[in-house]
């Protein structure tokens, strides 16, 4: 598929999703991140996004790692309780 197909692709699953703009660029990250999370070769990846070698893809890892992190924190039961302190107010347990 060419870069022109492609964006029109993107450009039409946005629209059909109400999605306001995305780009080719944030899709192969997407894509990227969401085939580490899968399990894929590294090698493989790299063929199929056309690096020609692996720092590239080290970035990509480095920010699937952080996206984990973030996310072991937003769905961390500890997160959704809410305990009240002596005069009745709500209290977190994070700040």
């Amino acid at each position: 598929m060419k870069e022109r197909g492609l964006t029109r692709a993107i450009e039409d699953y946005n629209k059909s999703r109400e999605i306001e703009s995305t780009s080719i660029h944030a899709f192969r990250h997407w894509y990227a991140k969401k085939a580490v999370m899968n399990g894929i070769n590294i090698v493989q990846l790299q063929h199929l996004l056309g690096h020609s070698n692996l720092e590239i893809l080290k970035h990509y890892v480095e920010m699937l790692t952080e996206d984990l992190n973030y996310e072991n924190i937003a769905q961390n039961p500890l997160e959704s309780i809410k305990l009240e302190n002596s005069k009745g107010k709500n209290i977190k347990l994070r700040k």
